[in-house]
């Protein structure tokens, strides 16, 4: 039997205790901190929080493996519950003014007109499921190394049912090693009407796949993308309620000019998140803060498409409960790191920086549906925790494209900086 461990001394342990459900207004800034605080942990699951004082000299401590935070800040593990983890090679612009510029790079260009995810779709339908794999292992080792304990994945858009399923299989070989990796059946772009009509696609979702991925279990959340080219709201309430009824948790995302009654259907079906939020009415804004649905605001996005930051304050002070994510795509020049969220949502967004940490743990967890064992560090949860090279929480906001991560632990082993996987 392994022995327990003790962690102590940790000049701000963030707990994140608090009340059952995704913190809003003035709770996001209460991180429960401990001065000097402790932790036990046996079994990957946390069995006594505290003074280091008190917990060092229990029974229970004595014959402990003790590790020293030396002063350092001591908090959950970042949770995303945004990203593609699988995706295409990463694109770059071609220069064709360089002397050197790649002809064949050149050639591989879009066509004019063309979406960027088309090309990716191209190369996840030609590549195998072995390299998908190994490339999004790589990955993995980054996002821990950027503190990142638990993190979601999505399939590709809904068109193509045999690459939604390969990415599927990945996502499952990759399940607890070393992360949590909670996987999503997107249906991101509505296929071709000269495919399958509207009402034939609905039939064949609902009948035929939904059940499918259910049998198989391959996914955790079922979400949909409303706007053009992809679902009405109507058309989403249908999909994410057939999801729900089969027991996969409903999600729903904001396209370009989703229109009028998205947020309302996403409340509806209790979805457990909607993201790509930019302009809000105030009525939608009162509609979240009456749900149990968490807004996602995705700040790397904004900044990576050059798009307005939604305000994130406006929404915080309106009663929502407000989640952070990266909404890391593995062929975007987009980020994985947590702590560059938390940074961009102070800088752009209005949070603060006990709000901004908040969002992307306790109430990233609840957008999961996992707040009943992961986002705080609390007796009975998951011994999922992150060591930074601070003594001051405060910090992490202002240091920008600095990581401070300093240890990783996931159920109780420590994944970084040894990182065996």
């Amino acid at each position: 039997m392994e022995k327990p461990i003790l962690l102590r001394g940790a000049r701000q342990l963030l707990t994140l205790r608090g009340p059952s459900g995704p913190r809003r207004g003035a709770a996001m800034r209460e991180l429960g901190i401990i001065q000097d605080g402790a932790l036990l942990i046996s079994g990957g699951i946390i069995q006594e929080v505290g003074p280091s004082r008190r917990v060092e000299n229990l029974a229970a401590a004595r014959d402990a493996v003790e590790i020293a935070a030396d002063g350092r800040v001591v908090m959950p593990g970042f949770i995303d519950p945004e990203t593609r983890l699988v995706g295409g090679e990463l694109r770059f612009e071609p220069d064709r003014d360089a002397f050197d510029a790649d002809e064949e790079e050149i050639e591989a260009e879009p066509k004019p007109g063309e979406p960027s995810w088309r090309r990716t779709l191209r190369e996840l339908q030609s590549a195998s499921k072995r390299r998908l794999e190994m490339r999004a292992r790589r990955t993995i080792r980054e996002l821990v190394r950027h503190g990142t304990t638990t993190v979601e994945a999505k399939s590709s858009w809904g068109i193509d049912s045999r690459t939604d399923l390969k990415i599927l299989r990945v996502l499952e070989a990759l399940r607890d090693k070393p992360l949590d990796v909670f996987p999503t059946y997107l249906l991101g772009h509505a296929p071709p009407e000269a495919d399958k009509s509207p009402q034939t696609h609905l039939e064949w979702l609902c009948g035929e796949m939904l059940p499918r991925l259910r049998t198989r279990r391959l996914a955790r959340y079922v979400q949909v993308r409303c706007g053009p080219g992809a679902y009405s709201p109507s058309q989403a309430r249908k999909i994410l309620s057939e999801a729900r009824a089969l027991g996969f948790i409903p999600r729903l995302t904001f396209g370009e000019e989703a229109g009028e009654g998205a947020v309302a259907a996403a409340v509806e079906v209790d979805a457990s998140s909607i993201d790509g939020l930019e302009r809000l009415s105030a009525a939608e804004v009162d509609l979240l803060a009456t749900s149990l649905t968490v807004a996602v605001l995705l700040p790397g996005r904004a900044l990576y498409l050059r798009r307005p930051y939604p305000s994130g304050r406006e929404l915080i002070d309106g009663g929502a409960a407000v989640a952070l994510a990266s909404g890391f795509a593995p062929d975007e020049g987009s980020s994985f790191s947590m702590p560059a969220m938390v940074a961009l949502a102070c800088a752009e967004m209005g949070l603060r920086p006990a709000e901004a940490i908040a969002a992307a743990t306790i109430n990233a967890a609840h957008a999961l549906r996992c707040a009943n064992r992961l986002g705080s560090l609390e007796y009975g949860k998951q011994a999922d925790l992150v060591m930074l090279n601070t003594g001051d929480y405060r910090e992490l906001p202002v240091r920008l494209g600095v990581n401070l991560v300093a240890m990783v632990m996931k159920r109780g082993e420590i994944i970084f900086p040894r990182m065996e996987f």
